[in-house]
């Protein structure tokens, strides 16, 4: 277990011996997620296997909670917005970002439910944009109201998710991982144990996570039979 101070976030890697059993749960939760388009958060971190589990703190006690105690009328807008929406715990995520590598290596973002997602199709940031408000005596209360409660509409750098575990999977490199399986099976002359849903490049095209589910799903399953993920391809 790794554990960044200044998120105060626990991270759990997985290793070979129980990572495929954790892309089949993660494939159950994609699919209840549905036709969501992904949602993104970047990570410093970037070692294994590319698939993380991660356990947040309440947002009092992270990163964003210790920066505002400094500054009573930016934390006082804060936690007017997490209290309207009854949010305990912030997860930054984007969606749709160009920004992406800002703060570390692109990740897709799989909330666990139960889970909540707010955003504002007005603010880029809300630490920044509120500062930036109260330096120029403009209002910042229109800010906190264009809130709502809902998936992303439109692309945004930020979008607010209370949820109090998570996973992190590098999707570039689990689609390299899923291309080696199905080359080696076919420059074997093996037959796949199930049908195949697509190739590497239909699964670099997918946007939403009800997409991604049977790629997982296939891709753990396929690996009960061959060789041990650690003699894959890093």
């Amino acid at each position: 277990m790794i554990k960044l101070k200044p998120l105060l976030e626990k991270i759990q890697e997985f290793n070979p011996s129980n990572i495929n059993a954790e892309f089949n749960k993660l494939a159950d939760i994609c699919e209840g997620l549905g036709n969501h388009e992904f949602l993104s958060r970047e990570f410093g971190v970037e070692a294994g296997f590319g698939l993380y589990l991660v356990y947040t703190e309440e947002w009092t006690k992270g990163k964003i909670g210790l920066n505002l105690s400094y500054e009573p009328e930016i934390k006082a807008y804060f936690t007017q917005l997490t209290d309207k929406f009854g949010m305990d715990h912030i997860v930054y995520t984007s969606y749709k970002s160009s920004r992406g590598g800002f703060f570390g290596r692109e990740y897709l973002m799989i909330p666990i439910s139960p889970f909540k997602t707010i955003w504002s199709p007005d603010v880029r940031d809300i630490y920044s944009d509120i500062s930036q408000a109260i330096k120029k005596n403009e209002p910042v209360q229109p800010m906190i109201d264009s809130y709502v409660d809902d998936w992303p509409t439109q692309p945004t750098g930020e979008v607010l998710v209370d949820c109090d575990q998570y996973y992190l999977l590098n999707f570039k490199r689990f689609a390299d991982l899923y291309g080696w399986m199905t080359s080696s099976r076919i420059q074997a002359n093996k037959q796949f144990h199930a049908p195949r849903p697509g190739k590497k490049a239909d699964l670099l095209a997918v946007t939403t996570y009800s997409e991604l589910a049977p790629f997982l799903n296939w891709y753990a399953e396929e690996s009960k039979f061959d060789a041990p993920v650690s003699d894959r391809p890093r």
